[in-house]
């Protein structure tokens, strides 16, 4: 009898998962079906990969986009693109490299950065600039944040309203680095709820027709859905996201010029932006980048042919909006909320905390600094003897008061003082 019970109980199990494996159509996974599988091959019914993400994706399940670039030493210009991007733990940099400059394909606000290094206690040495498309200096609103777990770290850097096309990162510890990624958010707009309408849309309307296969994760149109061709397009957030990019793929035909028009209405239904493209070439493609912090609930997009000043009617094969998830949240469309060990920051991706601080040693709150004579990553290291009464700065290590026996300060290295 007992076995039976043990039988039972098993087949309970392996039902139930087979049901909830069963759930979702191929390729998509969640509560609701509603994320794309993102895997190489398949996807759990979660939505854990087996193996790699595809191209372009990247993180916890695969959900993060990511940025093209290429990369190389600013003076020698010897190319470090491949390497930088082969995911291999094992082929790092090599060569005394004084900078490296990194173009990104084209411009993004505020991307982030993770970098596995073979040794993470060199990252305070790092410096980090940006330029815009014009390649002039980009101002940072705040200093860096870096997140370390083990030897991979998260750098996070807010720049004010301007767009990144060059990073520059320069200091000791780009001679340790192994691969780099660059990440530009996870796109929300998949399973949300698009509307067409051969009328001006000035509010939120969801009683218009719909057009699901627009947020399907397919760029192509299906040839036979023309009769869903629209003029102007609304896409209805089921959860409102301060989104910074949006692209719009159209069965669009070449021709003459044309502009967009772009609305934005925030959680209380309320339009609070709108935006008029300059004349552009025809494209299967349209996308957008703004800078804003408020949280939109929906957007429409239109099309106008530039000679005509006429609407064109075409059919939306896929939009995508893409987010970051805001401190605190983590996650597939930052559903989750970091753990009580670092309720205010985690990685966006995993949630995990933060396992090393600079100067402090308290990971992951990183709150109580160094004690006297220590210093580094968890303050694991010792101020040298060369500095008075051995003090040194917490973070760097350099003496901060002076030397015994040495000129060079705050080095304390080179040099005699009588």
């Amino acid at each position: 009898m007992h076995l039976l019970k043990s039988i039972i109980a098993v087949c309970v199990i392996v039902c139930a998962y087979q049901h909830s494996a069963q759930a979702c159509e191929e390729g998509w996974f969640g509560p609701e079906c509603q994320y794309k599988c993102r895997c190489q091959q398949w996807c759990s019914p979660e939505g854990e990969c087996p193996d790699k993400c595809q191209d372009g994706w990247f993180g916890y399940k695969c959900q993060y986009r990511l940025v093209q670039y290429k990369a190389k030493t600013f003076y020698s210009e010897v190319d470090l693109t491949t390497l930088l991007n082969d995911n291999n733990e094992t082929t790092c940099i090599q060569i005394e490299a004084e900078q490296i400059f990194i173009n990104l394909t084209r411009i993004y606000y505020n991307p982030w950065i993770r970098l596995f290094t073979l040794q993470p206690d060199l990252l305070y040495t790092l410096e980090i600039s940006f330029r815009d498309n014009n390649s002039q200096y980009v101002n940072a609103t705040s200093k860096e944040r870096l997140l370390v777990q083990d030897n991979v770290v998260d750098i996070h850097i807010s720049v004010n309203y301007d767009f990144i096309h060059y990073i520059i990162l320069q200091g000791e510890a780009i001679q340790r680095i192994c691969s780099l990624w660059i990440l530009s958010g996870q796109n929300v707009a998949t399973k949300q709820n698009v509307y067409h309408s051969n009328l001006s849309i000035s509010q939120i309307d969801t009683d218009l027709p719909q057009y699901p296969q627009a947020s399907d994760g397919v760029y192509t149109c299906n040839t036979y859905d023309s009769e869903n061709a629209g003029t102007y397009w609304e896409i209805v957030m089921n959860s409102s996201f301060v989104i910074n990019e949006y692209s719009f793929y159209f069965n669009d035909v070449f021709g003459d010029t044309r502009y967009f028009t772009f609305q934005k209405f925030n959680n209380d239904g309320e339009k609070y932006n709108t935006f008029k493209s300059s004349e552009i070439n025809s494209a299967n493609s349209y996308g957008l980048i703004t800078r804003n912090n408020t949280l939109t609930k929906a957007f429409t997009f239109e099309l106008t042919s530039s000679s005509t000043n006429t609407n064109l009617t075409l059919l939306l094969c896929e939009v995508e909006a893409f987010t970051e998830c805001s401190e605190g949240t983590w996650g597939v469309q930052c559903t989750n909320t970091c753990n009580e060990d670092c309720p205010h920051l985690c990685r966006f991706d995993d949630g995990l905390c933060n396992n090393g601080c600079f100067g402090y040693s308290d990971p992951p709150r990183c709150t109580i600094a160094c004690a006297a004579g220590s210093w580094g990553l968890n303050c694991t290291k010792t101020c040298s003897n060369h500095c008075f009464i051995s003090s040194c700065d917490r973070v760097t290590g350099l003496c901060d008061i002076g030397c015994i026996g040495y000129s060079d300060f705050p080095r304390c290295s080179t040099g005699e003082d009588f």
